[in-house]
């Protein structure tokens, strides 16, 4: 495959080769000699960065504003957990929390069925597996092992940044306009951190 692309017969746009050489050459030296042929053979470790990348860059974040908007109603003025005798910043920190928490679960609610028929069906995998790709016009070669980690470093950025900020425009605004708000701050959000 490398010396098809290095003699031209494999044609393509320039990125997608250079990529494509790049990643043959990282697997040739690494030594891994299972190679998913589809998306349905990738492990574990694999599937999930697949299953991310994939979607609109906005889609993991909802799982965020879903738990900020039903935190923020069980905890809305009138509510029984409204009149808990907790001081204000302490509160304030608890839905932070609480909705991390409801919007991790969420999300790998929606990653489980994949990631499940991923582990069982073809194993954890190998976390040197080669991925190469442009960012910012640059070629990079990682592993499947850092890609994972920046994703999962990604999203926990991208969703502590929400949780914080639907808590804290619920309590500097009016709560009826922190849904919004919060809604036009997820389709900025993945920008940040990813």
């Amino acid at each position: 495959m490398g010396e098809g692309f290095q003699s031209g017969s494999i044609v393509g746009d320039r990125e997608t080769n250079d990529a494509a050489l790049a990643y043959c050459r990282a697997l040739s030296s690494s030594g891994i000699t299972d190679i998913p042929a589809s998306a349905n053979d990738l492990p574990f470790l694999s599937f999930l960065p697949y299953a991310i990348a994939t979607a609109p860059s906005f889609l993991p974040f909802i799982p965020f504003l879903l738990s900020s908007i039903l935190v923020l109603g069980a905890t809305r003025p009138g509510t029984l957990a409204a009149k808990a005798p907790v001081p204000k910043f302490r509160r304030l920190i608890q839905i932070v929390f609480s909705i991390i928490a409801a919007g991790n679960a969420m999300l790998l609610a929606g990653l489980a069925p994949g990631g499940i028929y991923a582990l069982a069906l073809n194993g954890f995998g190998q976390i040197g597996y080669p991925i190469a790709f442009f960012h910012d016009g640059a070629l990079t070669t990682t592993t499947a092992g850092n890609v994972f980690t920046a994703l999962l470093l990604a999203l926990l950025a991208g969703g502590t940044l929400i949780s914080v900020c639907s808590a804290v425009l619920s309590t500097a605004t009016r709560r009826v306009l922190a849904g919004p708000l919060t809604s036009a701050l997820l389709v900025a959000a993945p920008a940040f951190p990813l």
